[in-house]
């Protein structure tokens, strides 16, 4: 790649349910470098059932890694587990804001929110909901936290439920990352497989796409690329959802 590293890109794209709707896509992502050596990515999943889940993602997105970079160029050594959960907590705070300000409903803003800060090879992450991370490391690709098993199918524990703190998880950190993804449950039929009844990142779907990712010399270019990719019939046959993908690149 010929431009500084670390660094990145991504790609939202509308489902054909909600393409057949007249809806907007729902999902949402951000990507902040702080430098000299960190990537931070927010990702997050409007809930199909709420009025105004576009804004809600939107919100938490932004929100979530711009506390989280402003965390990091403060100066204070601070743990970045807890800075990935405290982008959440921002995220939180400011879609109750925004429902105070809107009139409306907290659940109207409804979206689930993965936080995910890379520090030279280092990664952790922080999620409510569904959606994953996937990390790239010498052995291969690994996933950083599998994907949340609830009893009942499409339900999700999003950002503005009433116990949403409780519902967080950290990962651990991972070290020797060279690249990372961070996506939505709409590409997780085409991104993840069971294994002995484990989720398991498939290496059919990441190893060619990391690869792809080093020689991207333009981010434009990738956003490019994986917009095609999230629009193929062979994505697109597993999942009518919205999708967004989003990768991070740290080693060359």
């Amino acid at each position: 790649m010929s431009h500084t590293l670390p660094n990145g890109f991504g790609s939202s794209v509308v489902g054909a349910l909600h393409e057949r709707d007249g809806l907007p896509c729902q999902d949402a992502y951000a990507m902040i470098r702080v430098e000299p050596d960190t990537l931070v990515v927010a990702v997050a999943d409007g809930l199909g059932s709420a009025r105004h889940s576009a804004h809600g993602s939107g919100t938490a997105a932004r929100i979530a890694a711009e506390s989280v970079a402003a965390g990091l160029r403060s100066g204070i050594n601070a743990d970045p587990s807890e800075l990935a959960e405290a982008g959440i907590v921002s995220a939180r705070l400011q879609l109750e804001q925004e429902a105070e300000a809107l009139g409306c409903e907290l659940r109207d803003l409804g979206t689930t929110l993965i936080v995910a800060i890379a520090v030279k090879q280092m990664l952790v992450a922080a999620q409510i909901g569904d959606g994953a991370v996937v990390a790239n490391q010498p052995q291969g690709a690994g996933l950083v936290m599998p994907p949340t098993e609830n009893e009942y199918t499409n339900e999700v524990d999003p950002l503005t439920m009433n116990d949403w703190h409780g519902q967080i998880r950290v990962s651990a950190l991972w070290p020797e990352c060279n690249a990372f993804a961070v996506f939505t449950d709409g590409c997780q039929r085409a991104a993840l497989q069971r294994a002995n009844g484990d989720w398991r990142a498939f290496p059919g779907f990441f190893r060619p796409l990391f690869s792809f990712a080093r020689t991207v010399a333009a981010p434009e270019d990738g956003e490019i690329a994986l917009r095609e990719l999230l629009e193929s019939d062979k994505v697109c046959a597993n999942c009518d959802d919205d999708k967004t993908l989003v990768i991070g690149v740290l080693n060359a």
